[in-house]
């Protein structure tokens, strides 16, 4: 066996020396990901703007993921930049994972403002702000949830965009809601969006898997605003 590491995002993947073998590996992860593909499945929720993605539990932890975690980080420094965003972070389940992807990179003090890891539900109330009344009735793991905490930290910290995550990463059921139940929002000056997704895997491959997804859900929420500045323009 023969080990790649990537310094970048400390792991390692794990290949086989042999040359066939190696190739077989790559197939069958390739496979499974074309699988996964089209497994997943969007619906708008009762017009909510609420996006659902399901994912198999044996695609999460494919040896793409490391290399996509860095590709969408890498894409988000360069949209930011580009259109001199700024942005704000507010994280529960995910527990500054995202924040650590976006810093690991260069230059993320061009457009990082600030990051909030509001595990607790009296910290998402007392440090941002998010009504105790909203939690009582929605949940801490609730869309609800998930869109106030994108608003407060947005709020607070005076950016273009801010991105939140909450969730239950497992073993237990939480709130009555399923281990892989993940909220993730993204509050811009036009319009707060927010994404259920539904995911499967260890807890650890469930936090990289919402970190990965709530940043592309960043990068689809920047580029449209861009897109509506643009036809404003003409």
């Amino acid at each position: 066996m023969s080990v790649l590491k990537n310094a970048l995002f400390n792991v390692s993947i794990i290949y086989p020396r042999c040359s066939s073998a190696r190739g077989a590996l790559i197939r069958h992860h390739s496979a499974l990901r074309d699988a996964t593909r089209d497994k997943n499945k969007k619906y708008y929720k009762d017009g909510k703007n609420i996006h659902s993605i399901i994912i198999a539990e044996n695609t999460i932890d494919t040896i793409d993921m490391e290399r996509d975690l860095r590709e969408t980080a890498e894409k988000v420094h360069s949209v930011f930049k580009r259109n001199r965003y700024t942005l704000s972070v507010a994280e529960s389940c995910t527990g500054g994972f995202i924040s650590h992807l976006i810093t690991t990179l260069p230059g993320a003090s061009d457009f990082f403002k600030a990051g909030v890891v509001s595990y607790s539900t009296s910290a998402k109330r007392s440090i941002l702000g998010v009504p105790q009344s909203g939690i009582q009735k929605y949940g801490v793991v609730s869309a609800e949830t998930a869109r106030e905490m994108a608003e407060k930290m947005r709020e607070l910290a005076k950016t273009d965009f801010s991105i939140s995550t909450t969730g239950n990463l497992g073993p237990d059921v939480l709130e009555g809601k399923d281990m892989g139940l993940v909220f993730t929002a993204v509050s811009g000056k036009e319009e707060t969006r927010v994404k259920e997704l539904r995911l499967k895997g260890t807890r650890w491959a469930i936090k990289k898997a919402a970190s990965l997804l709530s940043l592309q859900f960043l990068i689809e929420c920047a580029d449209k605003r861009r897109g509506r500045r643009r036809s404003t323009r003409r």
